[in-house]
């Protein structure tokens, strides 16, 4: 089985100064890095709109004629199940 860093990607963003700031200071306050508190914020709000992303890639796929599994190898060059680990 994989490790969590194995799993993990790492890229890089950009923000506003001032919600940088915000973020960094939200982090200190729970004691979390930058970095930690940025990357569980994210995938806080991803899981939370987990059923919204999945209908946006149907009705992209939809709108193209292809089937999800083929828009998402398109999209991550990869296929639907590689890409749901």
């Amino acid at each position: 089985m994989a490790t969590e860093d194995e799993k993990s990607v790492s890229f890089t963003i950009r923000l506003s100064i001032d919600d940088a700031e915000a973020l960094k200071a939200w982090g200190k306050y729970h004691n979390k890095g930058l970095s930690a508190y940025g990357a569980q914020i994210i995938s806080s709000r991803i899981e939370a709109n987990l059923g919204l992303i999945d209908g946006l890639i149907d009705r992209a796929a939809a709108s193209r004629n292809v089937s999800r599994a083929e828009l998402l190898k398109l999209w991550l060059g990869k296929g639907e199940d590689e890409a749901e680990d």
